[in-house]
């Protein structure tokens, strides 16, 4: 298992500065995310992220935003779309495809990552068939996966979700 990012002990998904008012969605959404590169300085070695891992990144980070404002979890792409077009995103349907598999990332609707599942490990968003038998998935706490197939099957899951094999 390939693990892109993990959080910091102790942090937690919610987006509050130390008052525990809301960042700005705008600085914290997809700032370095949808840029896709980070320049390192006067040597312009350049790390690029690959596009999937930010769509999944930017798919769980959308979701919470959507717990948040609809004060219930998300059903639907439709209830992610406003988010994403207020963080200028022009085209937010290209976030539901993956690039590596060409398939559209089956995402887990229902999920109150406000409360219920707030820091939690399960998966919320994964590639249908990921690229070489290994899968992209991103957690309700935001955390990337690339797993193989035994990982996979190995996964705990939301309660009545049927993973997609």
């Amino acid at each position: 298992m390939t693990q892109f990012a993990k959080p910091a002990a102790g942090s937690q998904t919610r987006c509050a500065d130390s008052s525990g008012r809301p960042q700005s969605f705008g600085m914290l959404v997809l700032a370095g995310a949808i840029l896709g590169a980070i320049s390192c300085g006067p040597s312009e070695v350049i790390t690029r992220v690959p596009e999937d891992q930010v769509r999944l990144k930017a798919i769980a980070t959308v979701y919470v935003y959507a717990c948040r404002e609809l004060g219930r979890p998300p059903t639907n792409f439709d209830e992610l779309r406003p988010i994403f077009e207020r963080a200028k995103v022009d085209t937010p349907q290209d976030y539901l495809q993956s690039t590596r598999d060409g398939m559209p990332y089956v995402i887990i609707w229902g999920l109150d990552l406000e409360r219920q599942f707030l820091g939690s490990d399960l998966p919320l968003a994964y590639e249908r068939a990921g690229q070489r038998g290994r899968r992209l998935i991103v957690t309700c706490n935001q955390t990337l996966l690339e797993i193989n197939p035994d990982e996979f099957l190995e996964l705990e899951w939301p309660t009545g979700h049927v993973p997609e094999l």
